[in-house]
């Protein structure tokens, strides 16, 4: 009897342990499937940034290339008019983009923080073993990376229509009509118009804010130890 219930009790524990070890599978699965839904989220503020600031490139060597080759002065006013319905395009274009990703972008800024700040903490107060400090640094660097795709290409963009300025100057607008020289200052006067992208309508989608974002995780970590008597 002993020995049948001492093996009773054995399989009863592998029994448990497989179910904890398959729990755990699960989770860690669920985990990197949650983590691939997110990044893939996360790709497509960066992208549409992406391309917004690559068409603004190809039209400010559109606009600086009129009047430079063999082309008549009506084919060259035609092509100033052709940029400027670009030029619509995209405002319309980065109109609708600041719609879509203004809020949402507002809170991964301040959750961001707030997880950077939560794994320093956990990182250097609490965690012993060599295993846990390596998933957290990784998993620290992962969420620091997030948003610095968008903070750069947000630069680009604001960077790019700044330049569309220049751009109408840089063409041989001197020995082209009158007619194309007033379309030409009508589209300076618009470029004048900065394109700023704001996160919430309140921070600016911008490499300064990433910085801003580091210093706001650091506050609030000193914050939390000194809270709880481990800053000293």
């Amino acid at each position: 009897m002993p020995v049948k219930e001492r093996h009773q009790e054995l399989k009863m524990k592998l029994s448990e342990t497989l179910k904890i070890d398959y729990f755990r599978v699960q989770l860690n699965a669920w985990r990197i499937c949650g983590a691939l839904d997110l990044s893939e989220a996360d790709s497509f503020p960066p992208l549409i940034l992406y391309l917004i600031s690559e068409q603004c490139q190809l039209l400010i060597l559109r606009i600086s290339e009129i009047g430079y080759g063999s082309k008549t002065l009506e084919e060259n006013e035609q092509d100033l008019l052709n940029c400027i319905r670009d030029q619509n395009a995209l405002y319309r274009l980065l109109d609708v983009t600041k719609s879509l990703i203004s809020y949402p972008m507002m809170v991964q800024f301040m959750v961001i923080g707030i997880n950077i700040a939560i794994t320093l903490f956990v990182l250097i107060f609490y965690v012993e073993t060599l295993y846990d400090r390596i998933y957290y640094l990784c998993f620290l660097l992962g969420i620091t990376v997030q948003t610095y795709p968008l903070c750069y290409y947000g630069t680009m963009v604001q960077e790019s229509f700044a330049d569309l300025h220049y751009a109408v100057f840089c063409s041989n607008w001197v020995d082209q009509s009158a007619s194309y020289r007033g379309h030409m200052l009508i589209l300076a006067e618009r470029t004048k118009r900065k394109q700023l992208l704001l996160a919430g309508n309140l921070v600016p989608i911008h490499l300064s804010t990433y910085v801003a974002s580091w210093k706001g995780a650091y506050s609030f970590f000193t914050l939390m130890a000194d809270r709880d008597g481990l800053g000293s």
